[in-house]
């Protein structure tokens, strides 16, 4: 029993060791990208670096590089095509190509030509990517692993194994590759001998499974087993040592990567981060339970990498890119965190020195700390000072051995810090004090927010200083010759001479004077020099004559560099500088050169986030000491600007362009980081956009860049706070651009390009060169093209008179071979018929019936031959009469299956039917389908051994009618052969001409349809003819109209479109509408406008005031694009005013209604946009002599449909005029042209056509000029019967009655 209280005591003890150890340092990760910074989501897979210091991220959408200040996607089109799917591994070879392994795919980008190669063959995710001293690559997958030789480019499987499945991998300094596989074992592979050896563990048992991998150094690598042990394993010995038990990992986590820093091992886990120190053996944990600020608690950490600046990447499942900087370590942070040995209070106000080695830090709060610099470790105070709780401690000034401490509302606390408790308590008239000072002679003065006083030792007192006057004295500095600094909130600074009691004030007043009257601190440099800190001029450097008291003052603003005007505290490190806090940053300033050498940004969260007034002390070892609004910030100015070494500036991307033109230009075979010289066209230099960084990741962010654009008589300097710079209009040149800014110690970054702009052809020399021979030529040429002209005028004749000679010809063949097939077709089946009726005379001898057989399949293939000729004729005669009519397609493949039955039971054949019940509707030619699937089964019947069988389905689109047919498969490569006139297939007896599967194609593509021979069906015949589901019925009668003309998928209820950026106003439209219209929505003007391209829209109902393009934009557009400008528009807006309406109706708007309105008066408005339309077409249609009525829409669509009106009308003798024709004499698409007339209408094209006919007709009828069948004629109509029925069909009357009824006075 005692034994086990024993064991558990222990462990208590191990763990609390562990956690209490873990305080000794935190690693925050003040650095977080996300989807604010480019990323597309925030679930980061893994990451790496290349040799221009860019970082990559590979995410379930690929991969991401860091271009400066944001992320982009990589984009390269070959690895978009090969493997942009979610990217598993990323790699750096030595030659600096990316490799990039996905869940599709592998490939690595070569950066300075900017191709990418992808690496075909291999299969399953990319676990790892890592690269031998010879450069080779070597990828680790489920499947096996894999080397890619540097020199040969070729990819070999080097380990392959049905019983293990490799996961993750590292190189040892020896050049083994070491992998683990899931199991139990530890695999070493020797690439030179090519051996793998596998090593067991000798301190775990068989159950134990190694997942993650990490080399140390030596032998030894880091880790991870079952799953949340991480262990240091041997692996030539297999003996262990574990670190990381899972009594320190969270329930429910596992061990998902490992990095060794250093002395650092990190762990990266699915629930926090774990950091063991190999040297104290400490272990520092990030879990929810730590509850730390920044840290990675929580969070499921996926990948960890190491930079070049030895900063730590962790990509996380949900929580983005986050980054622990290197440069951290020079600034040690203290914050409340309820932990034992941690500062207590928020914000720092006051920091001094005690004679035993220790630094007292008082706060707004009134907590008194006191630090050991040496343990790292705070205690508290505060009971023993007496300082009530909420009394701010705003200055600690060390006089003697003790501590006077000023309090805001609560006098001056006397503070001994060797006995830790205060020793004498001060009541001011005024408690409100600000700072102590004692001078060199020994006097203790202390200022308040009601004027300065000083001790009286007499009476262990404070007595005014009248001289001062009440004034809110802020701070005090003691300079030269007895002269005392006041500084004052409100009031400017003074200067108090100790010696003779004269006191001057100097307020705000010229440039050269003091700038602000609101004095935060004053101080005295290494130089002698005094400086003032403001709130609202930055800093100001003090020139004082001693003679006369006088003084100027030169302020650094943030126009000098300084990140914010608000200054608060100087700290005087020696050697010429100092360092200026600042509400925003931290700057290092050099006195000498009056230059800021590095800003430290707020924003880059690791010096704190606000500087507190006047907290600063700079100790013996130099370390200076911050007050923060978040704790104490210390740090070793030498350590730090050792961290920011110089670092290289690139030219990252150079753009032309903007919006949508935007474009990336580079030189052909180099991306833009790697060129040092590149060629832009003279279009591209309308905008230019130059992008540039120095991708250094431990450095905050640089101030200011100096950007210099120069050529022969052109210089353009600039600085600029951007990573980016834009010029605009430049001419033709050569240009060199540099840029560049001080990373530290006057250490100047510099990048350049140079670009030349090509001037464009017509103003180079080579352009007026041209002109010259152009001009010579042209004379030449107008010579040699007159007698050239005429020659070729003759030639043509001679050719066009020769082709219609050729043509003639082959109608003659033609012509002649089918008369010849009728009159052969005659005594053929007589001579059928008598042969018929010798095979059934049973005495005929057996010798003389073989002859009679074979007489009779001579005949019957002489009957083909005239068949085939006769559909050559009847070919020729379909493509021009060929009469388009809506057909139940299912009853027609029914019928032609039923009149093929006899037949295939002649041959024993099996008929699969498989046509569905009811009706499949298309537009197509009766009898051009029937001839197809005639011929097609035909084929079927006669060529298969057992059975053929007819498939019918349908898509939205269309209707498939597929043919399978058992026997001798046609092979792959005569598919197409077989369609080809008299062709016949060599492994297939032929048993006709070549004729009737040209003929069908034929047929099928004069209704917009397909007859192939399918050939990914390879164990039968299987041919497939497709039809159109739409279309439109042409009129049998009428020869004229031989186009087929495409239409839209018929609609139930017209389309309305919705354009509102209001999410509810939007909605409501839209539930409102649904009823009777089908209802499209889009957010602003320029989603409309795609939309329209995409969908055929009635009517568009849009509001004015909307981003990216406003509602009248909007209709202006619409109404001036041939395209959609027949559409009507019916604008809504919440501005009431004539002006507003007055815009509407501008931009050519059909109505306008105000906000708020009544959503049954839209739906009414609506309506009578529809019955206004309906009425327009009626009378159009229906009245004879009526034209199109232009009065209710826009004047383009009016000129469009005059135009369409005055050519149609010329044409009307033309009997191919239809909507192919039409739509080249309009310039538009047919689809375009049939909307238009539909929509203006009511018709379609070959209907208008004809109305447009009918209506000249009627025109010509009331003119009575001409006979009715002269007016028929006249009008494109083949025949007056024809016409008397159209007119009369269309306009409900004969022509005759027509004529009488405009005949009568």
């Amino acid at each position: 029993m005692m034994k086990t209280v024993s064991r558990c005591i222990a462990l208590v003890l191990f763990l609390a060791g562990y956690i209490l150890s873990a305080e000794e340092r935190q690693h925050k990760f003040y650095t977080h990208y996300s989807t604010f910074d480019g990323l597309p989501d925030s679930y980061i897979v893994c990451c790496n670096q290349d040799r221009f210091d860019r970082i990559w991220v590979g995410t379930k959408d690929g991969a991401y590089y860091y271009a400066g200040s944001s992320f982009v996607p990589f984009e390269n089109e070959t690895y978009l095509q090969t493997c942009s799917r979610m990217t598993t591994a990323i790699g750096v070879d030595m030659d600096g190509n990316v490799w990039i392994g996905s869940s599709d795919g592998l490939g690595y980008y070569d950066i300075k030509v900017d191709v990418f190669t992808p690496v075909p063959g291999i299969d399953g995710f990319v676990n790892d990517i890592d690269f031998d001293a010879l450069g080779n690559a070597w990828i680790t997958t489920p499947s096996g692993i894999w080397c890619h030789s540097r020199n040969s480019a070729t990819l070999e499987k080097m380990i392959s194994s049905d019983i293990f499945s490799p996961s993750s991998s590292c190189f040892t300094d020896e050049g083994e590759l070491v992998f683990t596989a899931g199991n139990s074992n530890i695999y070493v592979y020797d690439a030179e001998s090519a051996s793998l050896r596998i090593v067991k563990s000798q301190d775990k048992p068989e159950m134990d499974s190694f997942s993650q991998v990490a080399y140390i150094g030596g032998r030894s690598i880091l880790v991870s087993s079952n799953p949340k042990n991480v262990e240091r394993f041997d692996i030539d010995t297999g003996l262990s040592e574990n670190l990381v038990d899972d009594r320190l990992i969270e329930n429910m986590a596992e061990v998902q990567c490992l990095i060794v820093k250093g002395n650092y091992y990190w762990i990266g886990t699915s629930y926090g981060l774990i950091i063991y120190d190999n040297i104290t053996k400490s272990i520092e944990r990030q879990f929810p339970d730590r509850d730390i600020d920044n840290a990675l608690g929580g969070e499921s950490v996926r990948s960890l990498f190491q930079d070049h600046d030895g900063n730590v990447w962790a990509g996380t499942f949900n929580g983005g890119l986050r980054c622990w900087m290197a440069y951290q370590d020079t600034f040690g942070r203290y914050v409340t965190d309820g932990l034992e040995g941690s500062i207590v209070g928020e914000t720092v106000r006051s920091i001094s020195p005690d004679d035993y080695g220790h630094v007292w830090i008082g706060t707004e709060e009134g907590h008194l700390n006191r630090f050991s610099p040496l343990k790292n470790t705070f205690e508290d105070f505060t009971s023993a000072c007496g300082v009530p709780y909420g009394t701010s401690i705003v200055d600690i000034e060390k006089i003697g051995t003790r501590l006077w401490i000023a309090t805001y509302g609560s006098g001056i606390y006397v503070f001994d810090p060797k006995i830790c408790r205060t020793v004498r308590h001060y009541d001011l008239p005024s408690q409100r004090c600000m700072t102590v000072l004692q001078t060199s002679t020994g006097e203790t003065y202390v200022g308040t927010m009601a004027g300065l006083y000083v001790y009286n030792p007499d009476n262990d007192d404070f007595d005014l200083v009248d001289v001062v006057g009440m004034k809110f004295i802020h701070c005090l500095y003691e300079g030269e010759d007895n002269v005392l600094w006041v500084g004052t909130y409100g009031r400017g600074v003074g200067v108090l001479n100790l010696s003779n009691g004269f006191f001057r004030m100097e307020a705000v007043k010229d440039e050269i004077g003091l700038q602000s009257d609101f004095i935060i601190g004053i101080y005295g440099d290494s130089n002698g020099d005094i400086w003032l800190t403001t709130d609202g001029a930055g800093v100001g450097k003090v020139s004082y004559s001693h003679q006369d008291g006088s003084f100027t003052v030169r302020h650094f603003t943030k126009d000098d560099g300084l990140p914010s005007n608000s200054a608060v505290s100087i700290s005087d490190t020696g050697k010429g500088r100092i360092w200026i806090a600042t509400t925003n940053g931290l700057c290092d300033f050099d006195i000498k050169t009056e230059k800021i050498v590095k800003t430290y940004l707020q924003e880059d969260r690791v010096i704190g986030s606000h500087f507190a007034n006047r907290a600063s002390w700079v100790g013996g070892d130099r370390k200076v000491y911050l007050g923060t609004s978040e704790g104490l910030l210390v740090f070793d100015p030498v350590l730090l600007r050792e961290k920011f070494a110089d670092t290289p500036l690139y030219v990252t991307n150079i753009t032309s362009g903007t919006g949508m033109e935007k474009r990336t230009v580079s030189q052909e075979g180099c991306s833009v980081i790697t060129s040092d010289e590149i060629v832009l066209k003279s279009a591209d230099a309308s905008y230019i956009d130059i992008s540039f960084s120095s991708m250094s990741y431990s450095s905050p962010n640089a101030i200011k860049y100096d950007c210099s654009l120069r050529r022969i008589g052109f210089v353009n300097d600039i600085t600029t706070s951007d990573n980016h710079i834009a010029y605009t209009g430049l001419g033709p040149g050569k240009y060199e651009f540099t840029v560049n800014y001080h990373d530290s110690d006057d250490v100047s970054t510099q990048g350049s390009m140079v670009f030349i702009i090509k001037a464009p052809w017509y103003r180079s020399t080579l352009g007026y060169i041209v002109y010259s021979v152009l001009l010579v030529l042209s004379v030449i040429g107008i010579v040699i093209f007159n007698k050239r002209r005429a020659k070729a005028d003759s030639l043509r004749k001679m050719e066009i008179k020769e082709i219609e000679r050729q043509k003639a010809i082959a109608h003659e063949k033609i012509d002649f071979l089918a008369n010849i097939a009728h009159e052969i077709r005659t005594p053929v089946t007589l001579i059928s018929l008598f042969f018929d009726r010798i095979s059934e005379n049973n005495e005929m001898p057996e010798s003389l019936m073989s002859g009679v057989e074979d007489n009779k399949n001579n005949i019957a293939r002489l009957m083909s031959l005239c068949n085939d000729v006769l559909d050559l004729k009847k070919m020729e005669y379909m493509q021009k009469n060929l009469v388009i009519t809506h057909e139940n397609i299912a009853q027609i493949v029914r019928n032609a299956v039923k009149s093929f039955s006899a037949a295939a039971e002649s041959r024993n054949l099996t008929v699969r039917n498989n046509v569905p019940e009811g009706e499949v509707m298309v537009y197509c030619s009766l009898d051009a389908v029937d001839s197809i699937l005639s011929n097609l089964i035909s084929n079927a019947v006669k060529y298969c051994d057992s059975y053929f069988e007819i498939i019918l389905s349908e898509t939205r689109d269309k209707v498939m009618i597929r043919v399978n047919s058992d026997g001798t498969v046609i092979p792959e490569k005569e598919s197409e052969r077989i369609f080809e006139v008299f062709y016949q297939s060599k492994n297939i007896e032929s048993k006709g001409a070549g004729i009737g599967l040209t003929y069908s194609r034929s047929l099928a593509l004069l209704q917009n349809g397909a007859l192939y021979l399918d050939t990914k069906v390879r164990d039968v015949n299987s041919f497939v003819l497709e039809l159109p589901k739409t279309g439109v019925a042409n009129e049998e009668d009428e020869s004229v109209s031989i186009f087929v003309e495409k239409e839209l998928i018929p609609r139930d209820k017209p389309c309305i479109m919705v354009v509102e950026d209001n999410p509810s106003m939007r909605e409501a439209i839209r539930e409102a509408m649904t009823q009777e219209y089908d209802v499209l929505v889009a957010e602003n003007g320029e989603e409309a406008m795609e939309k329209l391209a995409d969908n055929v829209v009635d009517l568009v109902i849009s509001d004015i005031m909307m981003p990216v393009m406003d509602g009248c934009q909007l209709c202006d557009n619409i109404k001036s694009d041939i395209r959609y400008s027949h559409i009507p528009v019916i604008l809504l807006t919440a501005a009431v005013g004539i002006e507003s309406h007055i815009k509407s109706l501008k931009s050519g708007a059909d109505l306008y209604l105000e906000k708020p309105f009544k959503m049954e008066v839209l739906k009414e408005s609506v309506r009578n946009q529809f019955r206004n339309r309906e009425i327009r077409n009626e009378q159009f249609i229906h009245q004879p002599l009526s034209h199109f009525n232009g009065t209710t829409v826009s004047k383009v669509e009016y000129d469009f449909m005059k135009r369409l009106r005055h050519i149609v009308m010329d044409n009307l003798s033309d009997n191919e005029l239809g909507i192919g024709k039409l739509a080249g004499m309009m310039n538009v698409s047919g689809g375009t042209l049939s909307k238009k007339v539909k929509a203006n209408t009511g018709l379609t094209v070959n209907e208008y056509i004809r109305i447009c006919r009918l209506k000249k007709a009627a025109q010509l009828l009331a003119d009575n000029k001409y006979r009715i069948n002269e007016v028929a004629y006249l009008t494109g109509f083949s025949t007056p019967s024809y016409f008397t029925q159209s007119f009369r069909k269309e306009f409900g009357v004969l022509p005759s009655e027509f004529v009488k009824e405009k005949s009568r006075p």
